[in-house]
């Protein structure tokens, strides 16, 4: 505790009445729901399963989306709980809190797929780096369709960029309805 008897401005018994929090949870925005994120969890644990074993969660693959529509809930209550202001302003503060937090971890992703691809591949098997290149830019969903490449196909199951079609037909939707 602090001098006086407090716990950073609060007194020990506005501590004690708090309910528990989760580790890092306290700094989460007011706009924070646990329950979104445990749907958001379920519906990437059917994802990956139906990945590992199709026959362990056949209809896995909806989870996609599933996510899409708690992107846009979570999106659209954070856009309309912003304080009014001038739209320019609040679209560029969406954008950059977007770029932030997806580009480092999609240059992560992608940079280090190119590396293990390179050296794992078999010998003389095309890198599908175009898809990977694609994605960083919130296009590998629009490379796939123009490449006619059923998402099932060998193909894209050879292409270890092809899971990212999803992010850009997410990125494409809030260029068009932010």
């Amino acid at each position: 505790g602090g001098a006086g008897g407090q716990l950073r401005g609060a007194t020990r018994r506005d501590a004690l009445r708090r309910p528990p929090t989760i580790a890092g949870m306290q700094d989460r925005s007011p706009l924070y729901r646990p329950d979104v994120d445990g749907l958001r969890a379920l519906a990437v644990g059917a994802v990956i399963a139906n990945h590992y074993a199709e026959g362990l969660a056949p209809s896995g693959f909806l989870g996609v989306d599933v996510f899409f529509v708690i992107s846009g809930f979570v999106i659209a209550r954070s856009l309309l709980a912003q304080p009014d202001g001038p739209l320019g302003a609040r679209l560029a503060a969406f954008y950059t809190r977007r770029v932030k937090r997806l580009l480092p971890a999609l240059l992560a992703c992608v940079g280090l797929t190119a590396l293990a691809f390179a050296a794992l591949a078999p010998a003389g098997q095309p890198a599908p780096l175009a898809t990977g290149a694609a994605a960083l830019l919130g296009a590998s969903n629009l490379l796939l369709w123009w490449r006619a490449q059923d998402y099932f196909s060998l193909y894209a199951r050879l292409d270890p960029f092809t899971h990212t079609w999803s992010l850009g037909v997410e990125e494409q939707f809030y260029v068009l309805f932010p």
